[in-house]
């Protein structure tokens, strides 16, 4: 019973870290083209 309620904790975490991976990417790409743009 006790296994489920980790697989799913654990499914969420990677899916958290997935989107934060994601929005920092996201970020530098954002701030290479500002960087890109102001010149």
């Amino acid at each position: 019973m006790h296994r489920p309620i980790r697989y799913k904790l654990c499914n969420k975490t990677q899916h958290i870290n997935f989107i934060n991976h994601f929005f920092i990417y996201f970020l530098k790409k954002f701030v290479f083209v500002l960087k890109f743009f102001a010149n």
